[in-house]
């Protein structure tokens, strides 16, 4: 996970960040936890808040690898 994150800020990007919510890159902890069976660990929702003007709010409603995420969009 840390060399997703370790490109310059103004390199990251929406996509980076999704991608790093969906990521299995340490098998003993990923940051996402699809579904294996009913006795196992569940990422059950991923959220992204861009604090633009407008501001948006992304949700995948699920785990995020695997889920497709949502984008909300709000207005005055």
């Amino acid at each position: 996970m840390a060399h997703r994150m370790s490109i310059p800020p103004e390199e990251i990007t929406i996509s980076t960040i999704k991608a790093a919510l969906s990521s299995h890159d340490s098998r003993s902890d990923p940051i996402c936890h699809s579904y294996v069976d009913d006795s196992s660990v569940l990422s059950l929702a991923s959220t992204v808040m861009v604090l633009s003007d407008p501001p948006e709010f992304h949700l995948a409603p699920g785990p995020p690898d695997v889920t497709p995420y949502e984008v909300f969009k709000f207005s005055e």
